[in-house]
């Protein structure tokens, strides 16, 4: 079994021997695995856990003090548990075992020796695929694709014509890259489908979430810059060009044309509206819509979206909503009730025989 001191060169002398043989999280851990601590909101560990060890962030061990194992103050705990994960947790990956015989693969395609093909892959003509790729069984590499070295395609994926992936990209199961694009001439005989001639081009390492749809471009291809992560089924339009780096949440919609720059991040079922640009480092907030261009960085919130200060003092204005309407009626009752008395009074009726009306006894 791994010890605590091989896997980490900077454990304390305490914990060095202690034995560990997997990862788990408080709420479900086993005996031998290692834990970590770095969310100053997480709960405490109890007194019962049976984890051999837990990674803390300093300022975080009083979270611990009840944990029977072995407690280890680690700056930066997070990024040195996640490193050890494929140590402690390997993921489960079929054999590599080159081109199966039950893939259809085109005679013009071009497959390095390295890569693996599964079963029920198609290969389509003039595809290239470089070294070290794996495509799952159910992907579809359309013609004229070309993958870079160790892009993965789970099952089930759809790579249309003139798809280009550069390296490390992983596109997840069940996504579309390079399906026509949302273009129509409308009139009032109806609607005509335009042609779209352009592809889609991925930058390198970047992960396309499962059902995710990137559609490809009009007359240039869309892009995707290196790095940049979606989530599950988001939908990215025609013609785009999406910066480095950028971070899509669940359900985003990114409208056609829409140009972003690099560490764009789109909380869950946030949108951008279409021919938008939207400048570096700007985060849009769950359920928010960017209507127009943005050329400061910054968080934004609300439909359309705006800077998130002064979107938060609005939530908390309409929060005061029913109470500003019951002080609302009252003031209008006094105003009703001090027209009254005006109106009687440049009548000619004498004010002095009409009894008084006050605030109050208006309301």
């Amino acid at each position: 079994m791994p010890l605590l001191g091989d896997l980490l060169p900077d454990c304390p002398p305490s914990a060095a021997e202690v034995e560990v043989t997997g990862v788990g999280t408080a709420t479900h851990a086993k005996p031998g695995d290692l834990l970590f601590l770095a969310d100053p909101q997480a709960a405490s560990l109890p007194a019962d856990c049976p984890a051999a060890a837990v990674l803390v962030e300093p300022g975080l061990e009083g979270k611990a003090e009840k944990f029977p194992g072995a407690v280890v103050p680690l700056s930066g705990a997070r990024a040195a548990f996640v490193a050890l994960l494929p140590t402690l947790a390997p993921r489960r990956t079929g054999d590599k075992q080159g081109v199966s015989k039950a893939a259809y693969v085109h005679p013009s395609a071009t497959i390095a020796e390295s890569a693996t093909v599964y079963p029920g892959a198609t290969i389509s003509e003039h595809a290239v695929l470089g070294e070290g790729c794996v495509v799952y069984p159910g992907a579809f590499v359309g013609p004229g694709c070309t993958l870079g070295e160790r892009v993965v395609l789970h099952p089930n994926c759809v790579l249309h014509d003139g798809v280009h992936l550069a390296d490390g990209v992983t596109v997840q199961a069940g996504a579309v890259l390079g399906q026509d694009g949302f273009g129509f001439d409308s009139d009032a005989s109806g609607h005509r489908h335009l042609p779209h001639h352009g592809g889609v081009r991925v930058g390198k390492g970047a992960l396309i979430g499962a059902n995710t749809t990137v559609a490809r471009g009009m007359v240039a291809d869309t892009y995707l810059g290196e790095g940049t992560v979606t989530d599950a089924q988001v939908v990215i339009a025609h013609n785009c060009d999406i910066g480095p780096h950028n971070l899509f949440c669940s359900q985003v919609g990114i409208a056609g044309s829409v140009t972003t720059g690099s560490f764009v991040i789109a909380a869950a079922r946030s949108g951008i509206l279409d021919h938008v640009t939207v400048c570096d480092h700007v985060t849009l907030g769950g359920g928010s819509g960017m209507t127009r261009d943005c050329r400061t960085p910054g968080t934004y919130l609300g439909a359309p979206a705006q800077p998130a200060d002064a979107e938060v003092k609005v939530m908390m204005a309409s929060r005061k909503l029913p109470e500003m309407r019951q002080t609302l009626k009252v003031l209008q009752k006094q105003v009703a009730a001090l027209a009254a008395k005006i109106e009687r009074m440049e009548a000619g009726n004498d004010p002095a025989a009409a009894p008084e009306l006050s605030l109050r006894e208006a309301a």
